[in-house]
């Protein structure tokens, strides 16, 4: 009789000699695992991929009282998948912009501090030489829930968002050489909680957002004139949605709310014609979800909100056939998480909260991993000492690592043991025979 003993599915195979023999066929599949927990729970912060390959977690709420704003920051390491403390910003702020500057430091701007009634109109710089926070100038207009864009010329162009009860239409340009703001045209109509793409030429599009009503209508900044101009409007009002440039130069919109309502709708910019055409349909409701374009081209949606609760969905768009299929689900509920592409080509979804964002920020983090691992059996052995041999097809010079847990959650798993083999690699694991019927086992790649 088979029984199936662990997380990527082991059966026993029979007793031959004396030793137990089974095999595990692998689930790894296109999907997510958790990685190390940040050190503090929080959702709307930011996250930003440094050049180092290490990635800046910054700021944030920790619950919804006004006493619950951070100025905490950390750093992820792929390498090690865990978190360190780094330097701290000199203030509390959430709903702010993280930007990566091309001399390889992080702007941030503007965000709400929890402090009375206004935005923010500071911005800082963090330098990943020393891991600290140096003040910069600070914008003409304070504002959060706005967008932040790196130009061609290596300047920061911030447009919109939400201040003492106004929706903004002005748009700044920050300086990193001379550490100065400038203003810049304004946009037709205000607007907050809308999307900023950065097209070929240096144009930037804006799109849908909020003033109040939700907005269908879209505008194109011109860097090199400092303008704004009208272009197509989305077939479909939105705020709270996302924004992906696609290899060809198009833009992907995704999701949102339709008023308070999350949607499945999706299109697509042409930038050439400067219109919009419908594309097939996400297969769950998403809005404050997140969307990352992959190494191959595809676009990974993940989370977010649908009918007022949070929801691990995950989806991948195929630009090519126009059309989303179903991948794994995230391992928790979350909204207002961040997602980014790590240079292995992995997404790192962090933070978050499960929809109670009064009280239930996240700590924990999960990698997405598009590629299947190149093991699809595994053939494992019970010793009489009570050690047990897996086997593997490996790549050359590629680290594995076998990892046990008694219980499937971020903080159980420990790594037991970790090889660099050649095809018919062995990992050696030491373990009891009373233990194994109550294992989970993983094997993954090391970074």
């Amino acid at each position: 009789m088979k029984i199936k003993t662990g997380l990527f599915g082991c059966w026993w195979m029979g007793l031959i000699g004396a030793s137990l023999h089974f095999a595990c066929i692998s689930e790894a599949a296109p999907g997510f695992t958790y990685t190390g927990s940040l050190g503090t729970n929080r959702y709307d912060h930011t996250a930003t991929l440094l050049a180092n390959g290490k990635v800046l977690v910054a700021g944030g709420l920790a619950g919804f009282a006004e006493t619950n704003y951070l100025q905490s920051a950390e750093l992820y390491d792929p390498s090690t998948e865990s978190w360190t403390t780094t330097g701290a910003l000199s203030g509390r702020r959430g709903f702010h912009t993280a930007t990566l500057l091309q001399n390889g430091r992080v702007l941030v701007a503007g965000g709400y501090s929890g402090s009375g009634t206004s935005a923010l109109a500071t911005a800082a710089l963090y330098d990943p030489i020393t891991g600290t926070w140096s003040a910069t100038g600070s914008m003409a207009a304070a504002r959060y829930h706005h967008t932040a864009t790196l130009l061609p010329n290596g300047k920061v162009l911030v447009a919109g968002g939400y201040s003492s009860g106004f929706y903004l239409a002005s748009a700044e340009i920050y300086d990193p050489i001379s550490g100065s703001w400038s203003a810049t045209g304004l946009m037709p109509i205000g607007r907050a909680n809308h999307t900023a793409t950065l097209l070929a030429g240096g144009l930037v599009l804006a799109a849908g957002g909020s003033n109040p009503i939700v907005l269908s209508n879209a505008v194109v900044y011109d860097s090199a004139t400092g303008n704004w101009a009208s272009t197509g409007s989305m077939t479909t009002n939105r705020l709270n949605h996302t924004a992906t440039l696609l290899t060809d130069g198009r833009v992907l919109v995704a999701g949102g709310e339709v008023g308070a309502v999350s949607t499945s709708s999706v299109e697509i910019y042409n930038p050439s014609s400067g219109t919009w055409a419908v594309t097939g349909n996400l297969g769950t409701n998403h809005a404050f979800h997140t969307a990352t374009l992959l190494q191959n081209g595809k676009v990974l949606v993940a989370g977010g909100k649908s009918g007022g609760f949070a929801i691990k969905t995950g989806e991948l768009y195929d630009s090519v056939t126009g059309t989303w299929t179903a991948t794994g689900s995230l391992n928790t509920n979350r909204i207002y998480q961040t997602a980014t592409l790590l240079p292995n080509g992995r997404v790192l979804v962090a933070g978050g909260t499960d929809a109670n964002y009064m009280t239930n920020a996240l700590s924990n983090a999960e990698l997405f991993d598009l590629n299947k691992p190149p093991y699809n059996q595994l053939t494992g052995e019970l010793l009489s000492d009570g050690s047990m041999r897996l086997t593997y097809n490996g790549l050359g010079g590629i680290n594995y690592a076998l990892d046990r847990s008694f219980k499937v959650s971020p903080s159980n798993w420990q790594a037991q043991v970790t090889n660099s083999a050649g095809l018919g690699g062995v990992l050696i694991f030491t373990n009891t025979p009373i233990q194994l019927s109550n294992n989970f086992w993983r094997v993954r790649l090391v970074p």
